[in-house]
């Protein structure tokens, strides 16, 4: 690829970025309206959500719902429902896989790995509750992306670093409200916030549910973000250093406390960062 090639493809994948962080602001929220034959269970399992969060997010005290009537629900816009269950079986087979639990995951962001959805998972493995460990092995069937040899983390990717110091008060994937593609990281107000790794700084300035933000590209396949900052320090264009401050902290609305939210993206996809920071 010639170095106008290169320039072009850097510019898509942080158009893609941002395109991506604009499309999911945090504690995002859509309507559904009801149609007929619908069920709480059945937008329930449409959504990958409980049915009681529902009824808590609209005040509802029964299950009675009615055609046309609009319900809140996590932004999740374009999820298909969940496909019909598939046939049992303990033989490994075509698009039937083992994935290793590994840090920081969780059967949403697993079932949007592999393209199935959360309950064919906890069906498949007797699951009574979301919870998972790691080192649990899970057989997913049905699934129509890579196997977790090929896309999981490796010991090289985790290469980044804790931006500040906190405790993690917002987690990545499918949260009560809403989707969620990064984590919140509680720190004192106006601490510094630091980059993860070296890389070029490629965007400054505000975003529409992020306040300020910075971000930066690492190796031409990772992007970091820094969201919700006070005081913005990096310039767009320079190169930074590995735990260079990029600003301050501010005040993150959607957790209500200080601190600073962090995404991280492989290419174009939002990636769990817990399980790519080393230290």
């Amino acid at each position: 690829m010639d170095s106008l090639g290169a320039s072009r493809m850097k510019t898509l994948c942080i158009a893609a970025v941002l395109a991506a962080l604009l499309a999911c602001p945090l504690a995002a929220e859509e309507w559904y309206i009801v149609q007929k034959s619908d069920t709480l269970w059945s937008i329930s399992r449409k959504f990958g959500l409980k049915v009681e969060d529902i009824r808590r997010q609209n005040g509802l005290k029964g299950d009675h719902i009615q055609v046309g009537q609009r319900l809140r629900v996590p932004s999740v816009s374009g999820q298909k429902s969940a496909p019909k269950p598939q046939q049992t079986g303990v033989n490994q087979s075509a698009g039937t896989i083992r994935h290793t639990v590994v840090s920081g995951e969780s059967l949403w962001s697993i079932s949007r790995r592999y393209g199935v959805s959360i309950e064919n998972v906890q069906r498949d493995n007797a699951l009574k509750k979301d919870t998972i460990y790691k080192g649990q092995v899970l057989l997913v069937r049905g699934a129509s992306r890579q196997s977790n040899t090929a896309s999981a983390v490796t010991t090289a990717d985790r290469k980044f670093l804790w931006p500040i110091h906190g405790t993690v008060v917002e987690k990545f994937g499918v949260q009560q409200k809403g989707i969620i593609n990064g984590i919140t990281i509680a720190a004192k107000k106006e601490a510094e916030v630091r980059a993860a790794a070296s890389g070029v700084v490629t965007y400054t300035g505000p975003l529409r549910g992020y306040g300020q933000v910075v971000i930066i590209r690492h190796d031409g396949l990772y992007y970091s973000v820094y969201a919700n900052l006070s005081q913005v320090w990096a310039e767009e264009g320079n190169t930074i250093n590995a735990r260079s401050p990029v600003g301050k902290a501010g005040f993150v609305q959607s957790a209500g406390c200080y601190g600073v939210h962090f995404q991280l993206y492989r290419q174009s996809s939002a990636v769990n960062p817990l399980s790519y920071l080393a230290g």
